[in-house]
């Protein structure tokens, strides 16, 4: 039995279902008649860098407070089109936008009603909106493999020790009969080698040397095992936005390369 992934349906489902809401947080705000000294206590006492401004329970702009710089309260700010988002914009999006101008805010019938900062991106929706797509990659590059290289070819491309252990898993399933294609037995780290080694599946992926083929590769399962294990991001936000981007464009060459 052999496993054909459908990408623009598990895309789908997963910016349909994750989406900025997820991590985003109610906008605290104050009237727009609060004295300047009950706003700085307010944001002092919450450790608000920034505060909300309503008029006519209406939020028409937000104030910053910086307390780098002797405790200066900004003016009312309006906001910008490019501040803004809808509720339902799928967490990916959201992420790389955030990436770059560190807060966005997010609209709810028209109405600002929460914001996502840089901080929220620890949250746990965007590791899991991450893991799904790094998991939707290996699917795809699996079934590439599967249908480009010869299984009897597979031990060409992995040490002996990684090839026994996938021949291990996959005779134990056999024996249930619940085996499926054996290339999918194989760890992530394997399949990676067995593209890497494989000039075919190189050019298929539209890589044009071994060397860009590895620096990207290698961060992805950086990013894999530091999720996996829940360690703390070491990359910064703008090159997991990339490899976001970069997982989704060779996610749609493996989909392309089955038509």
């Amino acid at each position: 039995m052999s496993i054909s992934p459908n990408y623009n349906q598990l895309l789908t489902l997963l910016d349909d279902g994750v989406t900025v809401n997820h991590i985003a947080e109610p906008l605290n705000t104050i009237d727009i008649r609060t004295p300047k000294g009950h706003t700085i206590g307010i944001m002092e006492q919450n450790n608000y860098d920034l505060i909300g401004v309503t008029k006519e329970e209406k939020v028409i702009g937000y104030i910053e407070y910086d307390k780098s710089d002797n405790s200066v309260l900004g003016p009312i700010m309006n906001f910008q089109s490019i501040d803004l988002i809808s509720a339902n914009t799928p967490l990916s999006l959201a992420l790389t936008i955030i990436s770059v101008q560190k807060r966005i805010f997010i609209l709810d019938k028209n109405n600002v009603a929460s914001i996502a900062t840089i901080a929220d991106l620890e949250k746990p929706p965007v590791r899991m909106m991450i893991f799904s797509i790094l998991n939707l990659l290996e699917t795809e590059l699996t079934y590439l493999i599967h249908t480009h290289v010869y299984e009897a070819d597979y031990s060409k491309y992995i040490n002996d020790i990684n090839y026994a252990m996938a021949k291990e898993r996959y005779n134990e399933k056999q024996l249930k009969n619940q085996e499926i294609s054996f290339v999918w037995y194989f760890t992530f780290t394997d399949k990676i080698n067995i593209i890497k080694r494989n000039e075919n599946l190189l050019a298929i992926l539209n890589f044009s040397s071994k060397t860009q083929y590895t620096k990207m590769t290698s961060s992805l399962i950086d990013l894999r095992n530091e999720i996996a294990h829940a360690r703390p991001f070491s990359f910064d936000w703008n090159k997991i936005g990339n490899y976001i981007n970069n997982m989704r464009d060779l996610i749609k060459i493996c989909e392309g390369n089955k038509k």
